[in-house]
């Protein structure tokens, strides 16, 4: 009877739409003959993948970070199932995590250090973003985040980030296959004009890292 219940629930998200539910803001930004440009990584591991913006790009545009990490030059994002991501866990926790909605945390992380070597054991993928897109995104981050109070100027930190200087926060989202980590980064990137592989299909990190590398020959 429980196969069946998640096979149910498994083909109703299938056909649903899984995008991440927030509201684009408009660009306020002038488009130039030249389009400006902004350098976003993608860092890939086996399964799980993130992604790297500077600092000034998003702050510029309103993003509601907490105020420890503003200083720094670069940012790493990464959203996951809340217990998958800051505790240990095994295969008894897979099928929750994937097919029954759970709590969800953004992992944000601040450095100074050049962003490659800084991922010496990752798969790092650099690609140039348009910079209109950063209010987009600040927007999408935003939303990606649980506020403290009715003014939503400060996000919830729940713990220190696993590395680096950052944070743990609380995100609103619910985690189930097939809204995963990577179907969130890949979300991200479309707001800054960078478009993958449909959401549904972009399941794992290299799907995502396959696909902007055919989008960065494109350019």
């Amino acid at each position: 009877m429980k196969l069946l219940v998640v096979a149910l629930i498994s083909l109703t998200l299938f056909t649903s739409c899984v995008h991440f539910p927030y509201a684009s803001l408009p660009v306020s930004s002038p488009v130039s003959e030249v389009e400006e440009t902004k350098p976003l990584w993608i860092v890939c591991g086996d399964l799980h993948a993130d992604f790297v913006v500077e600092t000034s790009w998003l702050v510029q545009h309103g993003c509601k970070l907490p105020k420890s990490v503003k200083s720094y030059k670069y940012l790493c994002f990464g959203w996951g199932d809340r217990i998958a991501y800051t505790q240990r866990w095994g295969m008894k926790d897979v099928p929750n995590a994937l097919f029954w909605p759970s709590e969800s945390i953004v992992q944000v992380v601040a450095f100074n250090t050049v962003v490659e070597p800084t991922f010496p054991e990752l798969r790092v993928t650099r690609v140039e973003a348009p910079a209109a897109g950063g209010a987009k995104l600040a927007n999408f981050l935003n939303q990606s985040f649980s506020y403290s109070s009715s003014d939503a100027t400060e996000p919830i930190t729940l713990r220190a980030a696993k590395w680096g200087h950052g944070y743990f926060i609380k995100s609103p989202y619910s985690y189930y296959f097939p809204r995963m980590c990577n179907q969130w980064v890949s979300a991200a990137l479309a707001e800054t004009g960078i478009h993958t592989t449909k959401p549904t299909m972009t399941m794992t990190s290299k799907t995502l890292r396959k696909d902007l590398e055919r989008y960065r020959d494109l350019e």
